[in-house]
């Protein structure tokens, strides 16, 4: 992993947008460069931007949330961090930005943003917030905190470590590479002991709750329910004997009640068919006079049809003398409106050629409307540019007199400024108070040397200066009052020549912006001058036109109403031809008033044609229909006498049938009936005859039933009788019955009893099976944790903590050694088994002496510090290959051969292809090391960036 490029804006005190390209010269030969500045300048805020652009948090503010932002620079409403980086399978640009609303510094915060793309194509990989984390540990290969240990060394903390006794050291270590979790996992182990073992000891309890019972009184309880068994079954069928009989008794005396109901049921049915002796008769009568109806029915149906054929013959001579006195009027209607339908032929070709005319007449007063609508917009069209042009020239004056204004200003402002400056240069005034700084911070330095100059001896070597005289020792040294009023009126200068120069260049965009303006609404104030011009031209023109045009309609108007006059209206059609007459009177009343906007006389010559066309239709369909009428009536007169014929046959045919089905009909009568009269009044109706014919039946079907039942039940009476099953009576049995009942059921609860001892003794026994497994399982279960508990458990977790410790620290000391042999083979780091965490150092070129750490130089604890650091940082990458480091602090306190040992191994790492950034403020760095980054301190707590690779955005 490594880090091609960093672009951070409004990051604490570096405003504004930044860029670091690391890809470039000198980074790509030399590959080590310094970041220096004085302490509180910026430096660390681009390690802070690293990790903000990846993780979305920093190692000294945490994660940066909607709620809490202490990065983003003051006064500000936005600021992102972006880096650029080399990871496993490509190039990635990963970006965090956050925004205050409306981008205002004193809006609320907004959500931060999170994304990773790829570098190369653009493409975006993730934007969710929560996802894109989990992105960039896929790429990089480290989470948040490994790449501080990896990628953000602090040499403090190792130089700490390194002399720290085991007990911070093992707190320091667990802070660094993450230990705490064998802590934790050792707790876990031990709790987790606890509570198996707890769960252990309620199953054995809740086993030696379960009770059974002893083999012999389950022995005891099965027998007792096989003897009640044998005596039930003996009980059961005394019972089964006793029931049998009772039932025998119920049955002859219920066939008994049977027999003597039925003989009552016979009597009645015998009374009842003697009161239907009458209406049986009636009924016999009826079913004759019902076998002779048809033949009666058909001497009816013929009476009725003579009577009939006899009205229709009457109708029809009505009907003939009516439509004899229609037919004459139908005919003077018929020739009266052929009259009329030919006249209108007539006039069909001059009305044709009368309205031609009208629809010219049409067309050049359309031709005067079009032109005199276009003249009414024409003449709004040059109102707007008039309207229009007025108002552009009146904002181009104001706006004129505002850029006046505004030049004004900025001349007084220019003169102010001048004023200010004092004949002197901007650059003058700003080392004029760098100066007057210098001396200020001289004398104040001389002031803090006051409690040295009261020690010093008149006459005795001065062990700064070697001076003999001590002047400022016999007076006291003070600042001059005019260095600090001068430095006062200095400052104040420089902030009034500041904020001039700011309100100038306000002034300057403020008067742009007024002169484009003005020039833009010149422009249209002239195309809009034309195009007024333009309208007025047009409308003028049209008024011409539209007076031409208006003559040459009058002449039309008055021809086309001469030729009207001369057409020929017939008086028989003036009747037919009023809804048309009366169209035409209104469209040449209209040509005699004058045009106005509202009013046009258009003729409707369509909806006159379509009313002349309607009447010819109208009246050739009146001919038509009155010719049918006539045509139709002389058929109907025809129809009628031949109807009239028919008719007269149909009687003299009807009058043979009905004799001869009169004949027939007496014949039936002869024997039963006297006459027609006898006849009828023997027939009965539907209802009537239905219902006798239903109560025959029904008192002849009961009596053949109720002699089937008595035989068959007086039959099995003396079946019942001959069995003989007791002698005893009903109520005998009833008392033998329910002592025997008794006794059984008392046998029943006796075995229910038995029963459910016995089923609630296997079901404990499955119980207590069931639970006896439990026990096993949980035994085997806290057998295995047990085990685990003596290897690693422990109720403060130090157990396998230090275990853990031990092995990491083993794996520490390895690395640090390897690169420590990189740098020099006069040192190794020794960890011994006795002391897990304690560590020496052997010094080869002592005869391999083993020294404690504590003794060790600074420069000697800086070299075996970094060694353990660049350890760590192996750990940490794992199999990701890191190709960039940045050291934070660590190198103010080392002397001049320390400080080049350190920069002498630093620079054998850069041999290796890594990107190293060393983060400091000590100066000597600026003369050994030549590719820097100058972090500069500006006004108003702001810095800014200065060295190869360093932009600002803007």
């Amino acid at each position: 992993m490594k880090i091609l490029e960093l672009r951070f804006k409004n990051l604490n005190s570096l405003y504004g947008e930044w860029c670091i390209d690391f890809r470039g010269e000198p980074y790509a030969s030399q590959g080590i460069f310094a970041l220096v500045g004085p302490t509180g300048a910026g430096k660390s805020t681009l390690l802070d931007a690293m990790c903000l652009a990846l993780y979305g948090q920093t190692p000294r503010l945490g994660r940066i949330t909607k709620s809490d932002n202490e990065i983003m620079s003051r006064h500000t409403g936005e600021c992102y961090a972006e880096v650029v980086f080399a990871g496993q399978g490509g190039v990635f640009r990963c970006h965090w930005e956050q925004r205050r609303a409306r981008k205002s510094p004193t809006g609320r915060l907004q959500e931060p943003d999170h994304q990773i793309a790829d570098a190369s194509t653009g493409i975006l990989l993730e934007s969710k917030r929560r996802l894109v984390v989990d992105v960039v540990e896929q790429k990089t290969g480290m989470n948040f905190d490994r790449f501080q240990r990896a990628v953000l060394l602090a040499q403090g903390q190792f130089d700490a470590f390194l002399k720290a006794d085991v007990g911070e050291k093992s707190e320091m270590l667990e802070q660094i590479t993450g230990t705490a979790m064998y802590s934790e996992i050792s707790q876990r182990v031990h709790e987790q002991t606890r509570m198996e073992q707890q769960q252990l000891q309620q199953l054995q309890v809740q086993l030696e709750g379960v009770a059974l019972l002893a083999p012999e009184q389950v022995h005891a309880y099965q027998l007792a329910i096989q003897q009640e068994k044998q005596a039930q079954e003996q009980l059961q069928q005394q019972l089964n004997v006793l029931q049998q009989a009772s039932h025998w008794i119920d049955i002859q005396h219920s066939l008994r009640i049977e027999i003597q109901q039925l003989s009552e049921e016979a009597q009645r049915l015998q009374q009842a068919q003697l009161a239907f002796k009458p209406d049986q008769e009636r009924l016999l009568l009826a079913q004759q006079a019902a076998r002779i109806q048809p033949s009666y029915s058909s001497l009816l149906r013929l009476r009725q049809q003579r009577q009939e054929q006899e009205q229709t013959f009457q109708a029809l001579q009505e009907q003939q003398r009516q439509q004899q006195q229609q037919l004459l009027p139908l005919q003077n209607t018929y020739e009266q409106r052929l009259t009329v339908y030919q006249q209108l032929l007539g006039m069909s070709e001059s009305l044709s050629l009368w309205l031609d005319e009208i629809e010219q007449v049409n067309y050049a007063l359309r031709r005067y409307q079009e032109t005199w609508q276009t003249g009414q917009k024409t003449q709004q069209l040059w109102q707007q540019k008039h309207k229009q042009t007025k108002q552009l020239h009146q904002q181009s004056q104001q706006a004129k007199q505002q850029l006046q204004q505004y030049q004004e200003q900025i001349q007084a402002q220019n003169a102010h400024i001048a004023h200010l400056l004092e004949g002197r240069l901007l650059r003058e005034w700003q080392t004029e108070k760098e100066q007057l700084q210098r001396e200020q911070a001289l004398w104040l330095r001389i002031a803090s040397y006051e409690e040295q100059r009261q020690r010093l001896v008149k006459g005795e070597v001065c062990p700064l200066c070697g001076a003999l005289e001590h002047p400022f020792a016999e007076q006291a040294a003070t600042q001059p009052t005019e260095l600090e009023q001068r430095l006062e009126f200095v400052e104040q200068r420089l902030q009034a020549l500041e904020q001039a120069e700011q309100d100038l260049r306000k002034l300057a965009n403020q008067e742009q912006h007024v002169h484009r303006e003005f020039a833009v609404l010149y422009s249209q104030w002239q195309q809009s001058r034309d195009q007024e011009q333009e309208s007025l031209e047009d409308y003028q023109q049209q008024q011409a036109e539209l007076a031409q045009q208006q003559a040459q309609l009058s002449e039309r108007c008055g021809q086309t109403q001469t030729h009207w006059q001369t057409i020929h209206l017939p008086q028989e059609s003036r009747m037919i031809l009023a809804p048309l007459l009366r169209h035409v009177q209104q469209a040449l009343q209209k040509w005699t008033e004058p045009l106005t906007m509202h009013t046009w006389p258009f003729v409707p010559v369509q909806t006159l044609r379509q009313q002349w066309q309607a009447l010819l239709q109208q009246a050739r369909q009146q001919q038509e229909r009155a010719a049918q009428q006539y045509q139709h009536a002389e058929k109907e007169v025809d129809r009628l006498a031949q109807q009239q014929l028919q008719v007269e046959h149909y009687l003299q045919t009807f009058k043979k049938e009905i004799l001869e089905q009169e004949q027939r009909f007496a014949q039936a009568l002869a024997g039963t009936f006297q006459d027609e009269a006898a006849f009828l009044a023997a027939q009965l109706p539907e209802k009537v005859l239905a219902d006798l014919q239903r109560k025959e039946q029904q008192l002849a079907q009961q009596a053949l039933e109720n002699r089937t039942l008595l035989a068959n039940a007086q039959q099995r009476l003396e079946q019942e009788q001959r069995k003989k099953l007791t002698t005893l009576d009903q109520a005998a049995l009833t008392t033998q019955i329910e002592q025997v009942e008794k006794q059984l059921q008392h046998i029943q609860d006796s075995i229910s009893r038995n029963r459910y001892a016995l089923e609630q003794h296997e079901k404990e026994k499955a119980r207590w099976e069931s639970q006896q497994k439990r026990v096993l399982k949980q035994q085997a279960v806290y057998e295995q944790w047990l085990a685990l508990h003596e290897l690693i458990g422990s109720a403060d977790g130090k157990k396998y903590r230090n275990f853990a410790q031990g092995l990491t620290f083993e794996l520490l000391v390895a690395q640090a050694n390897q690169q420590l042999t990189k740098m020099t083979d006069r040192y190794l780091l020794l960890h011994q088994t006795e002391q897990p965490l304690a560590l020496f150092v052997i010094d080869n070129y002592q005869g391999g002496e083993v020294r404690s750490v504590k003794n060790l130089s600074g420069g000697e604890s800086f070299i075996v510090s970094l060694a353990l650091a660049l350890g760590l940082s192996q750990m940490a990458s794992q199999t990701v290959q890191v190709d960039s480091l940045f050291l934070d602090e660590g190198f103010g306190t080392l002397d001049e051969e320390a400080l080049d040992v350190a920069l002498t191994t630093l620079a054998q790492l850069q041999g290796e292809g890594k990107l190293i950034g060393i983060i400091s403020h000590v100066p000597a760095l600026k003369e050994r090391i030549a590719t820097q980054i100058h972090v500069l301190p500006q006004v108003g707590g702001r810095s800014r960036l200065q060295g190869p690779g360093c932009r600002s955005i803007i």
